[in-house]
């Protein structure tokens, strides 16, 4: 055979390239597709191969690199909606802690009007309903009374001998007396009733709903014995008595005015005649 043609047969396809030739001004990349471009030229597809998986592998280190760039931009952006979630919570337990105030405020601002209103409306030494008082509750009940047929009665109560007692021990003993008498009042009518201070040591009572002057005839008389009674204060042991002038409506009076002016002219005809109680209209006494 000639060698010549032995030596232009293809190689056969299991056979490895042969190693590329080296030469002395030209750097060999150590890397295995440098080293084929290099001295595979007569291998084609081997050759097509590598860059196939070489263009294959590139993309995908290209979109690892994005996703990882898109990841870290998208961890940039959970941060700044993080920090804004937390500057609204925060905002939102400021709101809660001011809604908590202003509620705190509002309830002590209403307790504070309650309490200025029955300072308004109450006597600070007995705790009775005032004068003012008993002008609201005067004409809530005249109004009620307006379509009704029954009456009502007024008791205007003056005490005999406070002013002695008030000169002699002191005015601190007067106060005191003056709360058990107030107290005494106040259990002595029943529950619709009201008992007022008027000033001083004078005292109204509004006796509702009366069915007759017995009625309150015995009211009047029940009331000037727990008032009479003997009063411990301290060492001292006092007493005092009332004197009771009643005015009826609207007998005696279809307004305030003209109420409280009989009850007043009926008690100091009861305090000139040393009664217990005296009725405006009565003309006995």
């Amino acid at each position: 055979m000639n060698p010549a043609i032995t030596d232009r047969r293809a190689p056969s396809s299991t056979m490895e390239p042969p190693a590329p030739v080296a030469r002395s001004d030209e750097h060999v990349d150590a890397t295995p597709a440098r080293r084929y471009a290099a001295g595979a030229t007569g291998w084609p597809e081997r050759l097509l191969q590598m860059a196939s998986r070489m263009r294959r592998t590139c993309p995908e280190e290209t979109d690892i690199l994005l996703w990882a760039n898109e990841l870290e931009s998208l961890a940039g952006h959970a941060e700044d909606e993080a920090r804004k979630i937390h500057r609204l919570e925060n905002e939102l337990t400021s709101a809660r802690l001011d809604l908590r105030l202003a509620e705190h405020h509002l309830l002590a601002s209403e307790a504070r009007g309650q309490d200025a209103r029955h300072t308004a409306l109450h006597d600070p030494l007995t705790g009775l309903p005032n004068r003012h008082s008993f002008e609201e509750i005067s004409a809530e009940v005249l109004a009620g009374h307006a379509t009704r047929t029954r009456e009502f009665g007024l008791l205007y109560i003056d005490l005999d001998g406070f002013k002695a007692i008030n000169d002699t021990h002191g005015h601190s003993i007067g106060d005191e007396l003056l709360k058990v008498v107030g107290s005494r009042l106040s259990h002595g009518v029943r529950s619709q009733d009201s008992v007022c201070r008027h000033g001083g040591d004078e005292f109204v009572c509004l006796l509702l709903d009366i069915q007759d002057t017995e009625q309150v005839a015995a009211i009047a008389d029940k009331l000037f014995a727990a008032v009479s009674a003997p009063c411990q204060i301290g060492p001292l042991a006092v007493s005092v008595a009332p004197s009771i002038g009643i005015a009826l409506y609207p007998g005696d009076g279809a307004t305030l005015v003209d109420l409280l002016r009989n009850a007043d002219c009926a008690m100091f005809r009861a305090k000139l005649l040393r009664l217990r109680h005296v009725f405006f209209g009565d003309s006995s006494v």
